[in-house]
């Protein structure tokens, strides 16, 4: 029995002086702290978040989506923009160069029309929605500040 022990006692002396072994437990060690640190900077978020009320991340939310919409809108009257100067100057070489009905580009001119009118029709529904989220966000807001009073008088 003491043989066998002491052989036991060799063999983990071996593996505990491996170098694969040991990096490989130090990886693991240090894993599993990254991950329960983690695990705890998300408890606290929550927390926090909690605790300074939703409305501050809703708020950033409405932010952003505005940010967004209305880079949208900038690029989509950017492409109008252009779409309109190019009509414009197919319709002056037309005017200069009449040459038959088919060589004149009239389908190019509709298609060009049809997209201008489609991309004003999403600048308005842009616009729109716009216009529905600050009015979201007032009414949000509102919500807020009568509950905080309520909150107060408690």
């Amino acid at each position: 029995l003491e043989m066998q022990l002491k052989q036991k006692e060799t063999t983990i002396d071996e593996i505990k002086s491996d170098p694969r072994w040991t990096k490989s437990t130090e990886l693991e060690v240090q894993n599993r702290a990254l991950f329960s640190e983690l695990e705890r900077q998300k408890v606290a978020r929550l927390n926090y978040l909690q605790q300074n009320d939703y409305t501050a991340s809703l708020d950033e939310e409405q932010k952003n989506a505005v940010r967004k919409l209305t880079k949208e809108k900038d690029d989509l009257r950017k492409e109008n923009e252009s779409l309109k100067k190019k009509l414009h100057e197919t319709d002056k070489s037309d005017r200069v160069e009449p040459l038959s009905a088919r060589s004149t580009g009239r389908g190019n001119d509709k298609e060009l029309q049809s997209k201008i009118d489609d991309l004003q029709r999403d600048c308005n529904n842009y616009e729109n929605e716009l216009a529905q989220m600050k009015d979201d966000l007032k009414q949000l807001r509102r919500e807020r500040n009568q509950f905080r009073d309520k909150l107060e008088q408690a």
